[in-house]
């Protein structure tokens, strides 16, 4: 994944790179700072600030909710500078441990005392290819790639073995490698005139 992950960020770069000066030449100001909000697994649902330092550079700090509590997550983009863009983003985020049994009692419709549920939370790191389209007040983007999760799972001895025994196994620490894909729009804000 390293390899693959490396290849594309070093393709959309070059390409983002080469087109930056000739596209940079004839552009108008490019508006440096955006409000982003989108939707996407692992990512939960997420409202954040972006800021462009170069246009073909993107970073990104967003606040998130997975639905159990909140978290948060660094990016950064390298897209190319067309209308219909390709774009290269490597993230990294995480939602603290927070009890999850109220949300599943919500859903279930009963109560839920689930003692693996009592701290539910991971990190996660995401590398995703995605288009991105849009002028320079919008942008809308599909990313689509893989994310790495960590997370450890507490009192897992509660479902393995009845209450009267008195074993106690450490957490165990998970380790998930899955698809992950996220929508969302950007909206910047106008560059002033000085």
């Amino acid at each position: 994944m390293r390899k693959a992950a490396g290849l594309m960020i070093m393709l959309v770069g070059t390409a983002a790179l080469t087109g930056a000066t000739s596209a940079q030449a004839a552009a108008p100001a490019v508006r440096r700072i955006g409000v982003t909000t989108d939707a996407g697994v692992p990512d939960g649902l997420a409202v954040g600030l972006a800021v462009r330092p170069v246009r073909p550079v993107r970073l990104g700090l967003s606040l998130a909710t997975n639905g159990v509590g909140p978290g948060g997550r660094v990016g950064l983009t390298i897209k190319t500078p067309t209308a219909l863009a390709l774009s290269a983003t490597a993230e990294a985020g995480f939602f603290p441990p927070m009890n999850a049994n109220p949300v599943v009692g919500a859903v279930m419709g009963v109560p839920s005392s689930i003692g693996v549920l009592d701290r539910v939370g991971y990190t996660y790191g995401s590398l995703r290819g995605g288009l991105e389209f849009g002028d320079q007040r919008a942008t809308f983007m599909l990313h689509v790639g893989m994310s790495e999760m960590h997370a450890n799972l507490n009192r897992v001895d509660e479902l393995l073995v009845e209450r009267a025994e008195t074993v106690e196994l450490a957490p165990i620490h998970l380790r998930v490698l899955a698809p992950s894909a996220r929508l969302g729009v950007l909206f910047w804000f106008k560059r002033r005139n000085r």
